[in-house]
């Protein structure tokens, strides 16, 4: 906790930036139940924000449309409902031509089995750290309202997968505590840390959604650290620094958001890798490393954990892609055929 309050007093003179206050201005119809919802100071969230719909079999060559966040029937209809669908939340400063956007929309391209869509709100993660994470609220409010009138339309409820990173992660956790249906998944890829985690503050966490899986990559310092999910992943204990990644960078650069950024690196390689990331059952790191776990359960952290999966799991990652610990993979399969 004392790492959390220090980090959040560091780095909010460099969060503090120029707001995206002074002059974004563009066009958007409000329709259906949302607008109802909508008080006035609420529209300029509404219009900050975008569903993009990507098809295609790689990033490269994907068609993209994209949509005012309450074209609900416009949205639908682009849906192949023969497929699940997943909605990608993108994190701060963060933008559709991000490589983390690109990496993780173009694995499920590749995969080629779920409708992919992005929240792209960018338009509202511009600004300074301290504004947006008081839009973060409103903003997965106005996300929930949509999906709701998306299932009212007829869309599959079970086979929804909500994947957020940072503080898009934080907007999937007021997302599924808004929503009037019980999201079946969410998946909370590094959640923000500053300002999201002191007492009587409020994040995502299990209550989110029927099943949510953390995964931690730079706990106390962007992301969080504390076990909030139904099951919480810790890769290489969860904190900096991750193999390949300094310890210490200027902040808000590629080389310091480099362990933050290890989590949708991670997860991506899991949808291409089903069984890329195997995973202990464990209390601590420490006990993980020192073989203290080694005959508790086993799963695969990413995109294909078993739903029934609880607690708080350790794995270990290379320094470079593939990240995945296949060796580890290829003993425990051996193992369980002797």
């Amino acid at each position: 906790m004392l790492c959390d309050k220090w980090i959040f007093i560091v780095l909010f003179p460099v969060f503090y930036g120029n707001s995206v206050e002074g002059g974004v201005q563009f066009r958007s119809n409000m329709t259906g139940e949302i607008s109802k919802y909508l008080r006035t100071d609420d529209s300029r969230i509404v219009k900050g924000m975008k569903i993009i719909v990507y098809k295609g079999r790689n990033i490269e060559e994907a068609s993209t449309v994209d949509f005012p966040v309450t074209s609900v029937e416009l949205i639908y209809k682009e849906i192949n409902h023969t497929k699940p669908l997943v909605i990608y939340v993108h994190g701060f400063r963060e933008h559709p031509s991000n490589e983390s956007v690109r990496t993780v929309v173009g694995a499920y391209l590749e995969h080629g089995k779920e409708n992919i869509l992005l929240l792209d709100w960018s338009r509202l993660a511009a600004g300074d750290y301290i504004a947006t994470i008081q839009r973060v609220r409103k903003i997965g409010e106005v996300l929930a309202k949509a999906f709701d009138e998306l299932v009212d339309l007829g869309l599959d409820l079970e086979t929804f997968h909500l994947v957020g990173h940072s503080l898009g992660a934080q907007i999937g956790g007021f997302f599924g505590k808004s929503s009037k249906y019980s999201i079946p998944r969410i998946t909370g890829l590094d959640p923000a840390n500053p300002g999201f985690y002191f007492t009587g503050s409020k994040h995502i966490d299990a209550n989110s959604a029927r099943f949510v899986d953390i995964l931690h990559t730079d706990g106390g310092f962007y992301g969080a650290l504390e076990d909030t999910g139904t099951v919480d992943f810790y890769a290489n204990g969860g904190s900096r620094p991750q193999p390949g990644c300094p310890f210490l960078g200027v902040p808000l650069t590629p080389s310091d958001l480099c362990n933050h950024w290890r989590s949708w690196r991670y997860y991506a390689e899991s949808i291409k890798y089903e069984y890329a990331f195997l995973a202990t059952q464990c209390a601590s790191f420490y006990q993980y490393r020192s073989g203290d776990c080694d005959w508790n359960r086993k799963v695969y952290s990413g995109y294909s954990v078993p739903r029934d999966t609880r607690g708080s799991y350790y794995f270990t990652t290379n320094s470079r892609s593939p990240y995945g610990n296949t060796l580890g993979y290829i003993n425990w399969n051996i193992l369980n055929t002797v």
